[in-house]
């Protein structure tokens, strides 16, 4: 027996495919000419030595929350953290249609409305850990690919 919803056409995902595909030609569309300004400096060319001048350095003080609020990077941060949660959330409540989509039993489902926020929390916790000891870049690279912990499918 097909669940209600197979044939039913999500508005939202068919949106988000064309944008998807959009945003990737306007991505490129901007990268592409953008890499013609690249260019390598000169062999004689070394980086400047890391660390601030003592000129240039400022002194460490604590901010009240309304100084806080009114620093650019304040907002920087709230509006990253909240287009990151956004996909979590976007999943979450879909859930129980993809649940039922798929014929899920409501025992499983349960336990993966138990395990998916103790989940993403704990990851967080383990990435921040695992990029501490490998550096950021090789961490993102590890962690995109939760297909490689995936078992072999069986037929």
């Amino acid at each position: 027996m097909r669940p209600a919803l197979a044939g039913a056409r999500n508005p939202v995902l068919e949106v988000s495919q064309n944008l998807r595909y959009r945003w990737f030609i306007i991505s490129l569309a901007i990268l592409l000419p953008a890499v013609l300004l690249f260019k390598y400096p000169p062999d004689a060319w070394t980086p400047a030595p890391a660390g601030l001048s003592p000129e240039s350095s400022r002194v460490n003080r604590d901010y009240t929350p309304g100084e806080m609020l009114r620093t650019p990077q304040w907002f920087l941060i709230y509006f990253s953290f909240t287009f990151a949660i956004s996909t979590i959330l976007i999943f979450a409540a879909q859930m129980k249609m993809i649940a039922r989509e798929f014929g899920i039993p409501q025992a499983h489902f349960d336990l993966l409305l138990i395990l998916f926020p103790l989940g993403n929390g704990v990851s967080r916790i383990f990435g921040g850990a695992v990029s501490d000891r490998i550096g950021r870049e090789r961490t993102i690279e590890v962690l995109s690919h939760p297909w490689l912990l995936k078992p072999p499918c069986r037929k």
